[in-house]
């Protein structure tokens, strides 16, 4: 465990049921990972994608109807992320809102306070 941990930088894990070198990279890189992928969602897709295609074998073919189904998903999946983009944008803006009326009751209880 001790070369492992400070020759290469991963921890072991070494319990009955498992034995794991956990390779988490310290820092991260810009060649690790995908720069199209914004959210944890563009993640989990893939991820399902390639759940899909691990029982596929290498010349394969998708059938009609597994690429529609798939089509169908990613296409949901899009309206999912763009209506919570949808969201987070009037999300913002109310609370933009909210804290100009904030300031505005500030401004209004210091110039009630002066008349007095």
């Amino acid at each position: 465990q001790k070369f492992f941990r400070e020759q290469l930088g991963w921890a072991i894990i070494n319990n009955e049921q498992i034995l794991k070198a956990e390779k988490i990279p310290a820092h991260a890189e810009s060649y690790m990972g995908i720069t199209d992928f914004t959210e944890i969602r563009d993640y989990c897709l893939f991820c399902a994608v390639l759940a899909f295609l691990e029982d596929k074998e290498e010349q394969e073919q998708f059938e009609a109807e597994q690429k529609e189904r798939i089509k169908r998903r990613v296409k949901y999946i899009r309206i999912i992320k763009e209506s919570a983009e949808k969201q987070r944008v009037r999300e913002e803006e109310n609370l933009r809102l909210f804290q100009e009326q904030i300031l505005i009751a500030k401004k209004d209880s210091l110039v009630y306070n002066r008349v007095d």
